[in-house]
């Protein structure tokens, strides 16, 4: 044992075993700041595909736990080049945040849109959609077709109910027609209730003189009356229908006799028969249209309404706010001290500015689409403007007015008969 100590002590003091010694421990060290990089390196890749991962899935609690790991690890990072290593992944992973956001917010969006779909009352789907629409718009995202979707379905429905409602009215008896009336009034569709007894009105007047004609002995040798039908024809808008049906009238007023005429045998009848099928016909046309004319204004008064919840909400994007403020600063003055309006303050007035264009052309869009529903009866055929709907921004084109469709030449209106 004394000999194993005095051998120990001569190779510590002998300088190349000491030598030795220091290049083994150097070994050592390296090695085991190798293994320590190689296991920073592992860590940094596994909580880097971790955030990757939960990005692509629009996991946004799991894309912040990843970076927060990864923060964690730089103090206990074995080299600088691994701290700029894991730095770099931060950052990176950090880069996804914001369109990880919008992603996440559109998945909320989408599973509350289930909800709406799911809720048993229109109130219940209205709350849900004012959810939706908020969730969208602190995210960024587009919130344009969430509000009033409710109300769109319902009118959907509505609307389609009322196209059965009309058929259904053309196919029963005509002494039945007022009773139907009155029923579906009493059921909450007062306004096609109110389109079609219009309609009914007319085509009775028309009938009453047709089967006068057709029946009274004293009328035999009188030409059977057509004009009513056409000048109904002629109000119908521009359609393959309108034509077949003037075509249909003036066949009719070929067959039809001279005042003082006599009829073939028959031929009354017949002339009759056909003249009572083109009335029953331009009723269907004009209910159709009147249909059409309503969902127009309800799809106008939507718009309106949409519009004017935009009014509530407008908000201008920060970088057209710089970019305008520069603007006004080149031209007003400068940012230095009691000589110019300071940067701020042309920020200020920047937004006021944008601001007021984007709320002047909400607004100029709501007046036109009014203009459109309710028209000014002082203007039309010849004017350059029908109320805010300009002729030389709609030049080859054609608008659908309460009184009827103008066209616009890039001058003047011009009303297509």
């Amino acid at each position: 044992m004394a000999k194993f100590g005095q051998g120990l002590i001569q190779g510590l003091t002998n300088p190349q075993f000491q030598q030795g010694l220091f290049e083994l421990g150097d070994r050592i060290a390296d090695r085991r700041k190798e293994k320590n990089q190689l296991q920073a390196i592992s860590n940094i890749t596994s909580l880097s595909n971790q955030g990757m991962a939960s990005a692509q899935s629009a996991d946004l609690g799991g894309l912040n736990a990843s970076i927060k790991a990864l923060q964690q690890q730089v103090p206990t990072a074995p080299t600088v080049e691994v701290a700029n290593a894991y730095n770099k992944q931060i950052t990176a992973l950090q880069g996804m945040v914001p369109e990880v956001k919008k992603n996440a917010s559109l998945n909320s969006v989408n599973q509350l849109e289930v909800a709406r779909q799911a809720a048993s009352t229109p109130e219940e789907k209205r709350n849900i959609e004012r959810i939706m629409e908020r969730v969208a718009r602190e995210s960024g995202n587009s919130t344009e077709g969430i509000l009033g979707r409710t109300d769109a379905e319902i009118q959907t429905g509505k609307t389609r109910v009322e196209g059965q409602i009309r058929e259904t009215f053309y196919a029963i008896p005509a002494d039945k027609r007022k009773e139907y009336i009155r029923g579906i009034e009493q059921n909450g569709f007062g306004e096609v209730a109110a389109i079609l007894e219009a309609r009914e009105l007319e085509r009775e007047a028309d009938q009453i003189k047709i089967n006068e004609s057709r029946t009274s002995a004293e009328l035999a040798r009188t030409p059977l009356p057509t004009g009513g039908l056409k000048k109904r024809v002629k109000a119908l808008p521009e359609s393959q229908e309108r034509t077949d049906l003037l075509e249909r009238i003036e066949m009719a007023e070929s067959q039809n006799i001279k005042e003082g005429g006599t009829f073939q045998p028959g031929q009354r009848g017949r002339l009759g028969d056909e003249l009572t099928s083109i009335n029953d016909s331009i009723s269907r046309a004009a209910g159709r249209q009147d249909q059409a004319n309503l969902i127009v204004e309800r799809q106008t008064q939507d718009e309106i309404q949409r519009l004017q919840r935009d009014l509530t909400r407008i908000e201008i994007d920060d970088d057209r706010v710089e970019e305008e403020a520069r603007r006004l600063e080149e031209k007003k003055g400068s940012d230095v001290p009691f000589v110019g309006t300071t940067y701020k303050d042309f920020e200020a007035e920047a937004r006021q500015s944008l601001e007021r264009q984007a709320a002047k052309k909400i607004q100029d869009a709501i007046d036109r689409l009014q203009g459109s529903s309710t028209p000014d009866k002082s203007q039309g055929a010849g004017q350059s403007v029908i109320e805010g709907w300009s002729a030389s921004d709609y030049k080859g084109q054609s608008v659908q007015f309460k009184d009827g469709k103008y066209k616009s030449d890039g001058t003047t209106w011009t009303k297509v008969e």
